[in-house]
């Protein structure tokens, strides 16, 4: 039977390294069902764990999602246009804050601009229709905006 730590990502893998025992304690203890960057400091946490808090806390403001095939990323919620610190939609749309970037698809595979300049303001439908279509063999994946190569160094937290 597989544990809850082999089936979700651990510590270190959410932020972009390779599972250890460490990572895998951690994940136990303080976010056994959840991602890493939903995790939160509960009674009783170790000053290691409300470190490791703080540092998710200043991770989360320059992460944002880099699209690929769209599939877990969230149209309005989450972070994805490439927009320097709020990296989401600037208006409101009349999509439900549920709707998934892969329902902007056209058939075609690109992206349907008639939906998307229907639904977003001409602002962020602008951006949205500069990003690079949908690929469908493109996973998604969490990006540091404010690093060269999309990756966070301890240098940025500084």
């Amino acid at each position: 039977m597989r544990s809850t730590c082999d089936r979700a990502p651990s510590l270190i893998e959410a932020v972009g390294g390779h599972r250890d025992s460490g990572a895998r304690v951690l994940k136990e203890l303080y976010f056994p069902h959840s991602p890493f960057l939903q995790a939160k400091i509960k009674y009783g946490s170790s000053l290691i764990w409300r470190s490791i808090i703080w540092g998710q806390e200043l991770l989360s403001k320059g992460l944002h999602w880099r699209v690929g095939n769209g599939l877990p990323i969230c149209a309005v919620q989450d972070k994805w246009l490439p927009r320097p610190s709020l990296f989401k939609v600037l208006a409101l749309s009349s999509l439900p804050s549920f709707t998934l970037m892969v329902e902007l698809q056209a058939v075609s595979g690109g992206w349907d601009q008639g939906l998307i300049r229907a639904l977003f303001s001409p602002v962020d439908a602008k951006e949205i229709l500069a990003l690079s279509s949908l690929s469908s063999r493109v996973q998604d994946r969490l990006i540091w905006y404010y690093g060269n190569e999309g990756f966070f160094s301890v240098k940025y937290g500084y």
